[in-house]
């Protein structure tokens, strides 16, 4: 083969549309719900949301110390919980999932324990008490569901680890992590990202325990992460992070590759994705949830790849 012919080969394998970064398309806003206030629809820092597939969006009204449920349009369906320590009561809830089964578990922060709830707000079942040993919390801040059904929870406000649980609360395993972790999401190579905002950082981790990679790097500001929180992956693959420092959501590849970086918030922190493929971002200081469309991924060197393959014809 020609040496000139060879030279551009490697390049277009280089930049073929399967290796290439892809452009973010800009995600266009479809509804808004929630003001400041304790009434029916109005929130308190909502710290976590999450959508099931009948297109319920269920938001931890944090500071309310309830569960509120919209449509996805921002009606509101539903407010369940209240200020409390009995159960089905909650004191701060700063984060909300939704299990294998579609049940809503729920970590009720300063209640030290998790809550797990059907969608119409019955509670199931409940486990977790104040303390360090296996199965004990100090201030759970956020969980996440694995891809086998476990319940991984972010205890890390005095105890800094991660416990696993079965999804009925049976203690797993822990590990250790910095101080600072604190919103967590698998991505789909079933890996556990774990933000650390203070540090901006994102920790890869195993599902066992073992760390795996570090993306950011603190204090940059071309860097690809901007105080991390909540976390969510789309259908893509991509990792769509609220950035408190930033005032936006930055969406990386699953290599830690920035992809971009969209919005105008104030303090964006939890971050879903519906079944449906919307974005779902709550702003604890704006006190609102927001619902965007996102569109796929565009490969950024299609022209650049018809070009090059130009030069074969």
């Amino acid at each position: 083969m020609p040496r000139r012919r060879f030279a551009v080969l490697a390049l277009a394998l280089l930049v073929s549309p399967r290796l290439a970064l892809a452009q973010l398309v800009p995600p266009v806003l479809l509804s808004q719900m929630g003001s400041y206030g304790s009434g029916p629809g109005q929130l308190d820092e909502p710290y976590g949301v999450v959508a099931d597939a009948s297109g319920r969006l269920y938001v931890a009204d944090t500071m309310n110390s309830r569960i509120e449920v919209f449509s996805v349009q921002g009606d509101l369906l539903a407010v369940w919980g209240g200020y409390g320590g009995a159960p089905g009561q909650f004191r701060y809830p700063r984060d909300i999932k939704l299990d294998a089964s579609g049940d809503v578990v729920v970590c009720d922060t300063q209640n030290h324990r998790i809550q797990v709830f059907t969608p119409a707000g019955v509670l199931l079942r409940t486990w977790g008490s104040f303390g360090t040993g296996p199965g004990q919390f100090d201030n759970p801040y956020s969980l996440t569901v694995g891809p086998d059904g476990s319940v991984y929870v972010v205890d890390a406000f005095e105890n800094d680890r991660i416990q696993v649980f079965t999804g009925d609360g049976t203690f797993l395993r822990a590990w250790s992590v910095p101080s600072q972790s604190s919103y967590c999401a698998f991505d789909h190579l079933g890996r556990l990202w774990v933000t650390e905002p203070s540090a901006w950082l994102v920790q890869v981790y195993a599902p066992t325990g073992t760390w795996l990679a570090t993306f950011g790097n603190y204090g940059d500001p071309s860097g690809p992460l901007h105080g991390p929180a909540g976390i969510a992956v789309d259908s893509e693959g991509r990792m769509w992070i609220a950035s408190w420092d930033g005032g936006q959501v930055e969406v990386l590849t699953q290599d830690g590759v920035l992809v971009g970086r969209f919005g105008s918030f104030n303090a964006p922190t939890g971050v879903a994705i519906d079944p449906d493929g919307r974005l779902v971002v709550s702003d604890i200081v704006f006190q609102r949830v927001s619902v965007f469309a996102i569109e796929s991924a565009v490969p950024t060197t299609s022209s650049t790849w018809g070009r090059l393959k130009a030069l074969y014809r």
